[in-house]
Order: structure tokens, then sequence, then C-alpha cells
């Protein structure tokens, strides 16, 4: 039975829902587009990296958490849209503009020797999306693992999976690893974009505040510490709606 609300990992747990790790690419009608616009996809990307101010416009990015070694360029993040980086990716956008219900967009470059750090994600929602678009290895040298079980990029195709698990990538070649990445609503919230993204930004304010407060949050009575997400998620999506409207 598909389930009616998303859930939201407040806490950063380990995930014990029902989504598998991994889907069947059968799942998404689109991979096949995806998959045929690669090629133009990774030229566009490569004219982007080639000219120095455009590189530097879209790797500029606001968060203060950086990994060394793993860089992104970000075009949507949970809904909200980049113009002046989305801009310099007129070709890779239409092609996304095809597929329904995406809500977070990005290039990921890991260089040599760089590891991502294991962790979870936010949210059971989405349809993790890895375009290999320039894949220097395999296992057990540069992969994707997620909940235990690892996978290997290749050039063009997708990778589909659901990255609330515990997850984690590395490139220990001597060449830099670049996939695209998207968060794709599954089917069942479609028509919850707003309220799915709203909630993964409440879920990012609050498991970075719990982390740093646990200790406080744990005394208070347990009616109090479940209305804080949900407050934090009315309030994002209050604002969502205030600046973007409905989208």
């Amino acid at each position: 039975m598909a389930a009616t609300k998303p859930f939201f990992n407040t806490k950063q747990d380990l995930y014990h829902g029902d989504e598998p790790a991994y889907y069947s690419l059968e799942k998404a009608a689109w991979i096949p587009l995806l998959e045929a616009h690669s090629p133009a996809i990774r030229e566009e990307l490569y004219s982007v990296l080639a000219d120095p101010a455009k590189a530097q416009a879209a790797y500029q990015k606001f968060s203060a958490r950086k990994t060394a070694g793993w860089k992104q360029m970000e075009l949507k993040i949970y809904g909200i849209s980049y113009p002046a980086k989305t801009a310099l990716f007129p070709q890779t956008m239409s092609v996304l503009g095809q597929i329904p219900g995406i809500s977070t967009i990005y290039f990921s470059l890991l260089e040599p020797g760089a590891t991502v750090p294991p962790h979870v994600g936010d949210t059971d929602a989405f349809y993790r999306v890895h375009l290999g678009i320039e894949i220097p290895g395999h296992l057990p040298e540069c992969g994707l693992q997620v909940a235990g079980n690892q996978r290997s990029w290749e050039t063009d195709k997708c990778i589909v999976f659901n990255d609330v698990y515990h997850h984690t990538a590395w490139n220990l070649t001597n060449q830099r690893r670049i996939v695209l990445i998207l968060d794709v609503l599954r089917p069942e919230f479609s028509d919850k974009a707003l309220y799915t993204n709203s909630g993964v930004r409440a879920t990012l304010f609050y498991s970075r505040l719990y982390s740093k407060t646990f200790f406080l949050q744990e005394l208070l009575p347990r009616f109090i510490q479940r209305t804080i997400h949900p407050c934090l998620h009315a309030i994002f999506y209050v604002l969502h709606r205030i600046r973007f409207g409905k989208r």
C-alpha cells in the first residue's frame, strides 16, 4: 500500500521504511529520455567548465558545509531554482523540463581520491537519480553504496535509489568523476511538491538544530517535541507560498 504522506527524517536516523534502496529503471518512464540526451548534457557542462567566469558562477554555493574534493553545481534545490545558474545550461534545462516532479538538480564532481562521507537523506518521497556524465572507473575503486549495497556508475546511464538510506560514494581513481543528480517526486507524491519541498527544508533546519541541542530537546515533554517539526514545516510552507506562489 502506497504511503499517503512523505516520511521526513528529522533526527537523521537510519531508515526502516518500506521503500527499496535501489529502484528498477522501469519505475520511471523518463529514464530513456534522460540517458539519450546525456551526451548533449555533458557537452554543455564541458563548455561551462572551460569558461572560468561561467564555472565560477556555476560553482557558487551558499552552504557553509563543504567536503574536500567534492563540489556541486546547484541549479535547483528542493523546488527553488537559481536563474543565474540555470541560464548557463539551456539545453540541459530544456531536457529536464520534460520530466515532471523534479525538485533538485545539480552536477556532482568528485576529485581523484575523494569520498563523500556516509550520511542519510531527509525524506523517502523522491527518486534520487544519478546520471553518469564522466565515470573514470568502476568498483571497487569508484562507486556508490546505499544501505550496504554497492553499484558502479556507467557513462550515460542512470542509477535510481532512495537517498533516505545510509549512503556514501567514492572516487579512488586518478581522474575526476561527474554525475548529474536529480530528486524526482515519486508518483504518489506528485501533487505534494510544495508540501514535500518545504518539509525537507524544515527537516534540514530541524536536524541541524537537534544535533546541537538534542540534550535539551530530549528533556521536553514528548507532545512538545512532536510539534517542533510540524511548526517549522508550516513556516517554510507559508514562506515559500509568499515568495514563489504555489510552485
